[in-house]
């Protein structure tokens, strides 16, 4: 009898604490939502693309339609091209139905939709050899639909792919879905703290509501979870029932992999401000634990690091080459290499106002050859946050 009333008294106290049933807030988790951020690159003569695929798992034909004449298409996607620095070069919609499944060709949107001046802003050298050759930025889609009345709310899921089928290569992830928060009133009403769905590039805990320095696509009426630090924290010490405290790191680990003298690999961070400076101190690391340290550049909101640019000389003596890099803000351990701190070399460093902002981080490694059945390649997420 004592053990029934203590499990009684834990669920009290779990509803007590309880909040939305969401999955946990801040974290890019596998589950439907109603828009979605992803990275792209594309090859600016050739080679590759980015595949998005977005898919209506609601099968409500009186909310979405099936598409004929009886009941047309109703779901709307609003998508927009941002270049590496956030700005805005082109935009659009898509239109869909109950349980449709709609892709669309990075390559052919900024082909169609992206002016000379847009598609200028999206140049980058990925292979560091002094000149242009691929488009790279991120894109952002909302379902609009459920803004304007429609009460899908978040139905939606969506993939990523870096596809170049002639050389072999094709690799895919879950792209970072936002899940609508305000299902019964706002964010208030529905239970979330501010943190949970705000993001500010001015700092401070809580902050004010924001996502990359707009409503969402342009598209009022919504207020969605956000990737900050602040927000994963609160969740996760809201399901715990306990204080919340602020996050202490955003760390990444991603893995690195040059199979040849030809194999690729980079680290895609994004971060929903610009930095300037933005240099933040890493330590490198080879699968035998030999390490060293170093520093990379985070100046933009989308940034893709070229890993054999950036590794020392020494780790890629030998092929297959393969490791990982700790790349972690504030800079808290390598700091305590550095001891004493001093003005010029203080004890914690790092980017300011890392806490709010959003983070998130792909990576992708590729074995390039000229037998493109010799060839592959490999995407996914990274990220973690300190909570103590």
């Amino acid at each position: 009898m004592k053990k029934f009333f203590i499990a009684v008294s834990v669920l009290m106290a779990l509803t007590f604490f309880a909040g939305p049933s969401n999955a946990l807030i801040g974290v890019e988790d596998p589950v439907q939502g109603n828009a979605f951020r992803v990275p792209f690159i594309v090859g600016m003569v050739g080679g590759v693309d980015t595949a998005v695929i977005y898919q209506e798992t609601s099968t409500n034909a009186a909310l979405f339609g099936t598409g004929l004449a009886a009941t047309p298409q109703r779901g709307i996607l609003s998508w927009i091209i941002w270049s590496p620095q956030s700005v805005h070069v082109g935009d659009g919609t898509r239109v869909f139905t109950r349980g449709d499944v709609d892709a669309m060709s990075l390559r052919d949107m900024i082909t169609n939709f992206v002016g000379a001046g847009g598609q200028a802003a999206l140049e980058i050298d990925l292979d560091g050899d002094g000149v242009n050759d691929h488009y790279a930025g991120y894109m952002t889609a909302t379902e609009v639909s459920t803004l304007v009345g429609n009460p899908g709310i978040n139905n939606l899921l969506a993939y990523v792919q870096f596809i170049d089928l002639a050389n072999g290569q094709a690799a895919g992830t879950l792209a970072t879905m936002y899940e609508l928060a305000n299902v019964v009133g706002g964010f208030t009403g529905g239970g979330y703290l501010i943190d949970q769905v705000s993001v500010s590039s001015a700092g401070g805990f809580p902050n004010a509501v924001n996502f990359d320095d707009s409503a969402i696509n342009g598209v009022t009426g919504g207020t969605w979870e956000v990737m900050s630090p602040n927000a994963y924290v609160v969740s996760y010490w809201r399901e715990r029932a306990m204080a919340i405290l602020p996050p202490t790191f955003i760390r990444f680990t991603p893995r690195w992999y040059l199979h040849d003298a030809t194999g690729e690999s980079y680290v895609m961070i994004y971060k929903s401000v610009n930095h300037a400076p933005a240099v933040v101190n890493v330590r490198f690391w080879d699968n035998n634990e030999f390490s060293l340290s170093g520093a990379i550049d985070l100046p933009n909101e989308m940034n893709i690091i070229n890993m054999r640019l950036e590794l020392p000389a020494a780790f890629f003596a030998a092929y297959p080459a393969a490791g990982w890099i700790d790349i972690r803000n504030p800079d808290i351990l390598g700091a305590q290499l550095r001891w004493p701190a001093t003005a010029a070399n203080p004890l914690v460093r790092g980017l300011p106002n890392w806490a709010p902002i959003e983070w998130t981080c792909w990576v992708w490694n590729v074995a390039s050859s000229p037998a493109a059945g010799l060839n592959w390649s490999a995407l996914w997420v990274d990220k973690e946050v300190g909570t103590m």
